[in-house]
């Protein structure tokens, strides 16, 4: 089987799978949230965090941010440090820290289907930024791991308690400014690498969907035809390349895991802009919270108690972008990409 071959059964594979009705359902509403993403990501270079901030430092930044407004998270976080959990007759913690042998951009943390959950830490404070992140996971447990509305929406409670926790430190601690907004560089990086990838692949669907299949020619044709200064043609020139590998080696399209971190940071950035400008909305977050933290018995249920959040991605029950909400989508992440090179997020967290 040579490389369009191979690629082509992947694709056919993809769409002939019934468990991915409502990801290939919605792939054009979510690739327009892929374009405001790459329209409106500058080029950010990343570096690693260089200051130390020891772990048990990190552990007080996030007692403390939760504190600051919802003293039931603060006491969760603190219980579910001491928790012990039996699993195969092992006694372990529910958090489980093991110390990086070198720095990474990526820390890799995770939440884990078992409920511990897995701090890789480095004594900096990216320490801080993983553990509110994966403990807002921990918060939405018991939660059936492969249900539709947590893989679509799972990661923007976790990123709205990012930005969250970047406007407390920018209000309450003394860090150096680079050191706090690094971890909102490296997640908007990611997510324009993410859309990158989402829209080669909604496009490498509908290549297979129009022709039954993939070849060279086909390919080589679909290209040449793509104006040469549309942002599409950009987009394959800069990644197409490692999409197509990353495709071929994992022999998946990967794209419950694009969408769930689109959907993610652009809702986050939706809702944090909404909590800024009235605190009560952090009502939103908690209620997010809750959702993911029930067992859901039909996506309708779930995408109706979002769609009661105004949470603008959601219309009559179905992820629907229109013009409006694109609208208002770009102004909020525009406004946090915005924040984020100005250095002009002043440090927003003071709810009563």
């Amino acid at each position: 089987m040579d490389y369009f071959e191979e690629l082509s059964s992947i694709i056919k594979n993809t769409l002939n799978d019934k468990n991915l009705y409502y990801e290939l359902k919605y792939l054009d509403e979510i690739e327009k949230l892929a374009k405001i993403v790459v329209d409106n990501t500058p080029k950010l270079k990343i570096k690693k965090y260089s200051n130390y901030v020891s772990l048990n430092e990190s552990i007080i930044n996030v007692i403390d941010f939760f504190d600051s407004f919802n003293k039931d998270y603060s006491n969760y976080f603190q219980n579910i440090l001491r928790e012990k959990q039996d699993n195969l007759n092992i006694s372990r913690y529910s958090f489980n820290f093991n110390k990086r042998k070198e720095e990474h951009i990526l820390g890799n943390s995770e939440s884990r289907i078992n409920g511990s959950v897995y701090i890789n830490y480095s004594e900096t404070l990216s320490d801080t930024y993983a553990l509110v992140h994966e403990v807002t996971h921990k918060f939405s447990q018991p939660k059936n791991q492969n249900s539709t509305i947590k893989s679509f929406f799972g990661e923007a409670s976790s990123i709205i308690m990012e930005f969250l926790m970047q406007d407390y430190l920018l209000n309450n601690k003394d860090y150096d400014l680079k050191e706090i907004i690094k971890e909102k560089e490296i997640r908007l990086f990611m997510t324009e690498l993410t859309a990158e990838n989402f829209i080669i692949t909604n496009e490498l669907i509908k290549l297979y969907k129009e022709n039954n299949t993939i070849t060279k020619d086909i390919f080589s044709k679909y290209l040449n035809g793509l104006n040469k200064n549309s942002n599409i043609f950009k987009v394959f020139m800069k990644s197409g390349t490692p999409c197509l590998e990353d495709i071929l080696k994992s022999k998946t399209l990967n794209i419950t895991l694009l969408e769930r971190y689109l959907l993610g940071p652009v809702v986050a950035s939706n809702i944090h802009e909404k909590i800024k400008n009235d605190p009560k909305n952090i009502n939103i977050l908690f209620d997010l919270v809750d959702i993911f933290s029930h067992t859901d018995i039909t996506i309708l249920e779930d995408l109706q108690k979002l769609e009661s959040l105004d949470i603008e991605v959601i219309k009559n029950h179905e992820i629907d972008i229109d013009v409006i909400t694109k609208k208002r989508l770009t102004k909020s992440y525009k406004k946090e990409v915005y924040d984020l090179l100005k250095n002009k997020t002043k440090g927003f967290f003071h709810i009563r």
